[in-house]
């Protein structure tokens, strides 16, 4: 790679430290269980019992003492059966020298035993309503019965006090359950923020409409809302906002007296129209300007008041793709971490570019690109959709970011750039 060493704008990195001032973390609230998916715990989460609660059976069998069925004459014995466990109930006898109860999986193992041969391994008619009078067990070849046999024993999974989620985990189904089964109806999480996107210039229409001569679909604001769908956070619409200044200082006050975040997309370049930044600029809190980055150069970030709250807005560019990656490297990380989350970053890999190409001067250049898996173990990467920041089927098609530094003016083949991946790699990397 050929390097160039120049003073610019504020930089990516800058700018994504920027941002995340802006949004500090949003405070704790107990949640109940059912509603907390997604989110991330506020608090070391250490398990309040042991788990399992109680030793229960494993398998549908006879809670048996191993000698019984392994001491000297055992073997081919018939046990008498005294007793009948069905799971959610309690024992109501011991099992004796020369005795066995049925047992079922999840039943507690009753006092004297010490093992749970399956059904399979014994006499016993399957599915019978009742217990038998008796049962004869045949431990197959090769098989040694030991005390524990099919015993889940208290604590084998989970002990009293022990960590079972550090703080900022984020809560999925496996996590839900397990905290269910240890007894949680409700846990402390960090709340999610309440986020307002806007998608505005007055040539936008709904998808679905008639176009009018100039006009173009709405996309940023569908794209940006599903893009807050993926990280968990329920974001609202204020789609086709035109360019009238004071409808825009309106639907803007009346978005910050509900929101935590604001996400414009559109009018913040230099154009004759992008009222974005004539409307917000007029207060103290917004910053407007290019940073070294391309696409996504133009930016602003602040805050507006609302009723005393400074709300956060950050005003992305409205060309599609940049406003795709300016979410990607800033706004991504700073949610999650609003929101509590401890992985604030995709997945990187490190991959060998399969083609050359210049790239430009003085400025972070983010390349849509496909990774693939190869047989030496080292992915290649090649270059989408040339560099216009209109070009969504190539964003499409992307399944990573590969962003070339700054100093850099050529990329030649053979060279390695980390990749951020935006999905799976095939072969089944991330």
């Amino acid at each position: 790679m050929t390097d160039d060493n120049r003073v610019g704008p504020p930089s990516v990195a800058d700018h994504r430290e920027r941002v995340g001032a802006l949004l500090p973390a949003l405070a704790p609230e107990l949640m109940q269980l059912t509603g907390a998916l997604g989110s991330a715990v506020a608090e070391t989460i250490a398990a309040g019992r042991d788990l399992p609660i109680f030793d229960n059976s494993q398998m549908d069998g006879f809670a048996v003492r191993v000698a019984d069925v392994t001491g000297v004459g055992a073997p081919g014995s018939r046990l008498t059966v005294v007793g009948d466990i069905a799971a959610g109930s309690a024992p109501d006898a011991a099992v004796e020298p020369g005795t066995a109860i049925r047992i079922m999986t999840g039943a507690p193992i009753p006092d004297g035993a010490d093992a749970v041969v399956p059904v399979e391994w014994t006499d016993a008619p399957r599915g019978s309503s009742s217990a038998p009078d008796d049962v004869r067990a045949t431990v197959p070849d090769g098989t040694t019965v030991t005390p524990g046999l099919y015993i889940r024993s208290v604590g084998a999974d989970v002990r009293a006090d022990e960590t079972v989620l550090e703080r900022g985990s984020v809560l999925d189904a496996r996590a839900i359950g397990m905290l269910a089964a240890l007894g949680y109806d409700r846990v402390p999480v960090f709340r999610r923020p309440r986020v307002v996107v806007m998608a505005t210039g007055t040539e936008l229409v709904a998808p679905g409409s008639r176009l009018e001569p100039g006009q173009i679909f709405e996309s940023n604001g569908q794209m940006l809302v599903a893009a807050f769908a993926e990280i968990g956070i329920d974001a609202e619409l204020v789609a086709a906002v035109s360019d009238d200044a004071d409808e825009l200082r309106r639907i803007l006050g009346q978005a910050a007296s509900r929101a935590d975040l604001i996400v414009t997309s559109g009018g913040v370049s230099a154009g004759a129209y992008d009222v974005v930044k004539d409307v917000l600029r007029r207060g103290d809190g917004m910053w407007f300007g290019h940073i070294a980055m391309q696409p996504g150069g133009p930016q602003g970030a602040g805050t507006i008041d609302a009723a005393g709250r400074a709300v956060p807005v950050l005003c992305l560019p409205g060309n599609p793709v940049s406003t795709f990656v300016s979410f990607e490297l800033f706004i991504r990380p700073a949610v999650l971490a609003m929101t509590g989350r401890s992985d604030l970053d995709r997945a990187v890999i490190r991959a060998r570019v399969a083609e050359g190409f210049d790239s430009v001067r003085g400025k972070t250049q983010i390349v849509r690109a496909v990774v693939r898996a190869e047989p030496d173990g080292v992915p290649t990467v090649s270059m989408l959709g040339g560099h216009g920041s209109h070009l969504l089927t190539s964003l499409a098609r992307a399944n990573a970011l590969m962003p070339v530094p700054a100093d850099t003016v050529r990329v030649e083949a053979g060279d390695e750039l980390d990749c951020v991946m935006l999905s799976t790699l095939p072969g089944g990397s991330k």
